[in-house]
């Protein structure tokens, strides 16, 4: 019982110290309906809404902007067994959609083997359009692996995290072709000699 309290103990210190970095390279854009909307400076400054669940379960579904693909990254607490960069083929079902089949990558927060989590890539657009509208319209997503359910989240508040994800890009988008700042507010600049 006493490694099981300090094994928690320690992933809530490591999660909070994963919050810290996330701040620095992951800059929040704005919370909504419980979901985190935030914007990752390592893909280009692709949005993605993350939430935390309470049996120790992450999701984070997201823009990849350098290669314009979206993804899904699960993590658990428990999952402490997958391996970096080995491929696992896995079931993402939203709802009582029909499955969606991939590879997912074993990742890691703090490389090679400290916070693993799935990372599942989803290409061409009409599958980056039909996972992100399920994402939003459905209630729930169930991931499977071997054929057996290893998770499953609900979706509350991700209609509206879908949204401000969408927003989150545009104003990207917009912000990058003028700046190398994405956060910068129109006119401002660190030029004292602009006008």
């Amino acid at each position: 019982m006493s490694n099981r309290r300090y094994l928690v103990g320690a992933f809530f210190i490591i999660m909070a110290q994963l919050t810290l970095a996330e701040d620095e390279a992951m800059p929040e854009y704005a919370v909504v309906s419980g979901w985190s909307i935030r914007v990752d400076t390592s893909m280009d400054n692709g949005c993605f809404a993350f939430a935390e669940y309470e049996r120790g379960s992450i999701l984070r579904v997201g823009v990849d902007n350098r290669d314009s693909s979206v993804y899904a990254l699960f993590g658990n607490e428990d999952w402490r067994s997958i391996e970096y960069g080995k491929k696992y083929d896995v079931e993402i079902q939203f709802g009582n959609e029909t499955k969606w089949n991939g590879k997912a990558t074993g990742m890691s927060f703090d490389p090679p083997q400290n916070q693993p989590y799935l990372w599942v890539a989803i290409v061409g657009e009409d599958a980056v359009v039909n996972f992100i509208s399920e994402f939003m319209a459905e209630t729930s997503v169930e991931l499977f692996y071997n054929g057996n359910s290893i998770d499953k989240l609900k979706l509350e508040g991700s209609y509206a995290a879908g949204l401000k994800v969408i927003e989150c890009q545009k104003v990207m988008r917009s912000n990058n072709s003028n700046t190398k700042d994405p956060f910068a507010q129109p006119g401002s600049s660190s030029d004292p000699f602009s006008t």
